[in-house]
């Protein structure tokens, strides 16, 4: 079973809404420039196919449909689930701006849990280092790319 967000008391960014169907073949996520629609993918029989604006579309690993961490105006932060134990959890920004659906590289240090910080802008993710129990790792995301720093606690 995930483990579920470690959130900053109060911290909702903006509200979105998404809805999970039958054996969560599909989530449906209301952003402020439309619905972006993921599902499994039927064709390759694995991984996620992401729909937005009729035809934007993208395709992305995951071995399980993501679990929505906290949404920022136009983006939203999905933890994807690798289905094994090496790695069970990785992380991605995904932005549909009405002109392009795109993902950030995925991040993380393959850890289930993190914490949401509040910024001026995107929030940031600090996960725990995996390697070094005296080490954090912060993830800030400014719309378009991942910026990794290491924290010492």
């Amino acid at each position: 079973m995930r483990c579920r967000f470690l959130l900053a008391s109060a911290f909702f960014l903006l509200p979105v809404s998404a809805m999970a169907l039958d054996n969560d073949e599909e989530l449906r996520l209301n952003l402020p420039h439309g619905e972006v629609i993921i599902g499994i993918n039927q064709v390759e029989g694995e991984g996620l196919v992401i729909h937005a604006g009729g035809d934007k579309e993208l395709l992305m690993d995951s071995a399980y449909m993501p679990e929505v961490m906290t949404t920022y105006e136009d983006s939203v932060l999905l933890q994807l689930a690798m289905g094994g134990n090496a790695c069970p959890a990785t992380y991605v920004w995904l932005t549909y701006d009405g002109k392009d659906l795109r993902a950030s590289k995925e991040f993380g240090t393959c850890l289930e849990s993190g914490e949401l910080k509040k910024t001026d802008g995107f929030p940031a993710f600090i996960m725990d280092d995996g390697d070094s129990a005296s080490q954090q790792i912060r993830y800030d995301y400014d719309g378009k790319t991942i910026k990794e720093t290491k924290l010492t606690r």
